[in-house]
């Protein structure tokens, strides 16, 4: 688990390949950025790897300092192989 920028150059680790803290069910990571510039925005994409068949959800929160709350976007899935 980690996060790194578009080009790869820039990033970090917090767990791969058995190196590193397996985060426990529930952890939460987070990855912050500089602004975008007035009318832009910023995309944060990511890939998840199954390891065991069963239901998954996974959720992005998101705050900023020019809105009030927090915004939050979920995906569901299930690994059937």
């Amino acid at each position: 688990m980690g996060a790194e920028n578009r080009f790869g150059n820039r990033g970090q680790n917090r767990y791969f390949n058995g190196t590193g803290s397996l985060p426990a069910n529930g952890t939460e990571l987070v990855v912050s950025s500089t602004p975008a510039g007035p009318g832009g925005s910023r995309t944060i994409t990511y890939s998840a790897v199954g390891h065991r068949k069963g239901s998954w959800t996974n959720c992005a929160e998101m705050t900023s300092n020019v809105y009030f709350g927090i915004q939050t976007a979920c995906v569901s899935g299930t690994i059937v192989k």
